[in-house]
């Protein structure tokens, strides 16, 4: 039975149509008004803020299927599109987040730049070393895929990283 009443509540099945859901709210408030006039008086507050729940719920329903239209414009501001998020989901810009992480990793392991999580500044030179060689091989890749122009800022970054490794550790 879509929809039942129980107590002090109405259970309403929200999968009808706004028009069916205020056609069966009608329909539960006709046969009250059959009954004599002292139970009407009981059941008739009883009854008649269910019957305004039932059509307020149907109201809402209406506004509810509209929703998957306007999805768009409610969107929060600043909020990145789905077809932003699909671009974040591409091979090149998981590289350049990689090259990025990496170059982080490499300033903290020669102790240049503070720890993200801790913020004290301490050298772990076998990181470093391990974070400038996986970047190298990612900036030969991203060389590849992209040009020689647009890998030479990279490249001058993994230089100034080995140059700076190369002063920490000795060699």
């Amino acid at each position: 039975h879509p929809m039942s009443e129980e107590g002090d509540f109405t259970v309403i099945d929200r999968r009808s149509s706004a028009k069916a859901a205020a056609e069966k709210a009608e329909q539960a408030a006709e046969p009250e008004a059959d009954e004599s006039p002292a139970e009407e008086e009981t059941t008739d507050d009883d009854e008649s803020p269910a019957a305004e729940e039932t059509a307020a719920a149907a109201s809402e329903l209406s506004t509810e299927e509209e929703l998957p239209e306007e999805e768009p414009a409610e969107r929060p501001e600043g909020l990145p599109s789905s077809e932003e998020l699909a671009q974040l989901f591409k091979v090149n810009y998981v590289l350049i987040s990689a090259i990025d992480q990496l170059q982080r990793i490499a300033w903290v392991g020669l102790g240049l730049q503070p720890h993200p999580f801790t913020n004290k500044v301490e050298a772990d030179l076998p990181e470093a070393q391990a974070a400038i060689d996986l970047l190298g091989d990612l900036v030969n890749r991203f060389e590849q895929q992209q040009g020689a122009a647009e890998a030479r800022e990279l490249k001058l970054l993994l230089s100034n990283l080995r140059i700076n490794y190369v002063q920490k550790s000795g060699n």
